[in-house]
């Protein structure tokens, strides 16, 4: 009953049991050198079990480009755990194609195809999709779709919710809440989770003005003094980058004779990005995929928590402002320490 409050909707006894001995296992034994080295051949027998019944593992997410970026970390974590398993994903087919790009999902069904409907419903699998061994559902209102594929899963369908329940990084809660289901590991630090693409790093400065929410985006006037300011330390190499969200809402206009990249598609975005100096951006999917390459980044946040939203990545800074001016004087702080450090 627990695990079906925490969204684990389906798991044989054989696994429970397997679990369940290896949660309490600390209780039942005091703490000793000996005692641990025992928990952790435990915990490697479990393991074993997860990725001897693992086959085909489905994975659906429908939202936006950031949200799903902040679900890598627990579905790495599940491939770490199912190593042998085939992942298959369900969702925006730009957002699929770079999850295969990144190594998360090897093959995907674009969720608004027709014949998807019955499958959300929890009425039937598509013709081309075979049963699933186990499931993650990044869904909403998705009990009667956990329902059919628990029917024949081997292993847990999780269901996650899509926000946290308390003031916590939404990624540490994907990973706790997939933990209620899988016996993954959770990382000790999340900004270690990034996923490098083979790419060359270059010279250049990359400024994205834009997000999916208007109420993230600064006035154009703040890029454009960001710009000017790097110059000023020597930087030559800025360049603005456009996605669609931009070009739809008429943003370019504002930034007429500076040079810009506007990749057409997501998987180019992340070449573009994997080779930045530095990215420089707002709350907003972009922001996240850069920090997520492991890209030098700061982002400004100023409608949303970064404590729960913020970007992730080994080298990402996230900066509350209430506006234009703190934001500059964040990014002039953040400019002359790199300059010190020869960081930039």
């Amino acid at each position: 009953a627990n695990r079906q409050r925490q969204g684990c909707r389906s798991k044989p006894d054989s696994f429970l049991c397997a679990d369940r001995g290896l949660r309490h296992f600390h209780t039942l034994l005091p703490s000793t050198a000996g005692n641990r080295l025992l928990e952790g051949t435990a915990r490697a027998h479990v393991r074993h079990i997860y990725s001897m019944s693992a086959k085909n593992i489905l994975i659906c997410h429908r939202g936006a480009l950031g949200d799903f970026i902040l679900t890598w970390p627990a579905l790495s974590s599940l491939k770490e755990l199912l190593p042998d398993a085939s992942f298959t994903g369900v969702g925006r087919p730009e957002l699929m194609r770079l999850a295969v790009k990144m190594g998360l999902i090897g093959s995907f069904h674009d969720a608004e195809r027709a014949d998807m409907l019955p499958f959300f419903e929890g009425v039937r699998l598509p013709f081309d999709m075979p049963p699933p061994a186990g499931a993650v559902l990044w869904l909403r209102n998705a009990d009667k779709l956990a329902s059919m594929l628990s029917s024949a899963a081997t292993l847990p369908v999780a269901v996650i919710p899509s926000l946290p329940a308390r003031r916590i990084h939404a990624a540490v809660h994907h990973l706790r809440a997939l933990a209620s289901c899988y016996p993954i590991t959770i990382p000790l630090d999340v900004n270690s989770c990034c996923r490098r693409l083979n790419v060359e790093r270059g010279g250049d400065v990359l400024i994205h003005p834009g997000s999916g929410g208007a109420a993230k985006i600064f006035a154009p006037t703040l890029y454009l003094e960001i710009r000017r300011m790097l110059r000023e330390f020597g930087v030559r190499r800025v360049k603005f980058v456009f996605g669609p969200a931009e070009i739809e809402r008429g943003l370019t206009g504002r930034y007429e004779g500076e040079e810009n990249i506007r990749p057409p598609d997501l998987c180019e975005l992340a070449e573009h990005l994997s080779s930045a100096r530095l990215y420089i951006g707002n709350d907003s999917g972009v922001s996240h995929l850069a920090g997520m390459l492991g890209v030098p980044t700061v982002a400004f946040f100023r409608s949303t928590d970064p404590a729960i939203w913020g970007i992730l990545g080994p080298k990402a800074c996230n900066y509350r402002v209430a506006g234009e001016d703190e934001a500059l004087e964040a990014i002039k702080g953040y400019l002359k320490e790199r300059i010190e450090k020869g960081a930039l």
